[in-house]
């Protein structure tokens, strides 16, 4: 999914970009195993089922991703619809309203942990997931200002995450950027999404 939708990137296994100061790696947790889904929903009694999966149709990539998502999902055995709806009806229905089965989206432009994770563990937000212990370790992150700490709470909070998957967590996707050869310094912020021109210089090229 990564390779084909999003240009490549670093698979995750919870709510953190890679590479960020607070991410632990628990990608290991739930390996890639069509057969173990079969049999897991024979077990749980789940036959012929339709899913509808809502795709924001102005990111292209999450549209790709979304129909990676239901070749796979296919293969085990429902039949997942795709649906594609404008930006306004997303925020609208899904993200505010909680009104879908399933969707594909990013989170970007979050510099401190408490920006990405603040408010999961409560059902307001629109995984309609609840965790109370989640929560308050989120609450508690927020409140304490020592790194070695916070990272020890976000971390817990992290690993609850991967293993409940109130979502799944795909990846973080690489940037590509294209400067001319006299341009160096000049980076495409992962966390913030967007261009960040503090570090550019215009060198002299000998041709």
């Amino acid at each position: 999914v990564l390779d084909i939708a999003y240009g490549g990137g670093e698979v995750v296994g919870t709510f953190m970009d890679y590479g960020d100061p607070y991410y632990v790696d628990y990608s290991d947790l739930y390996p890639y195993d069509p057969g173990m889904a079969k049999s897991l929903l024979t077990q749980a009694g789940i036959g012929d089922v339709v899913i509808e999966m809502s795709l924001p149709q102005n990111f292209e990539p999450h549209v790709r991703a979304g129909e990676l998502y239901q070749e796979m999902l296919e293969k085990v055995g429902f039949d997942v619809e795709l649906k594609l709806v404008d930006w306004p009806t997303w925020i609208a229905d899904i993200f505010r309203g909680g009104n879908y089965a399933l969707t594909v989206i990013g989170h970007t432009g979050k510099l401190d942990p408490d920006g990405r994770l603040g408010g999961y563990g409560i059902p307001e937000t629109y995984v309609r997931w609840e965790n109370e212990v989640v929560a308050g370790l989120i609450e508690d992150g927020r409140r304490i200002s020592e790194p070695a700490e916070r990272k020890r709470i976000y971390a817990e909070a992290l690993e609850i995450m991967a293993i409940e998957v109130p979502f799944v967590f795909v990846g973080s996707s690489y940037r590509y950027v294209a400067t001319r050869d006299n341009v160096s310094g000049f980076r495409m912020d992962t966390k913030l999404d967007t261009f960040d021109f503090r570090f550019v210089e215009k060198l002299e090229v000998k041709r």
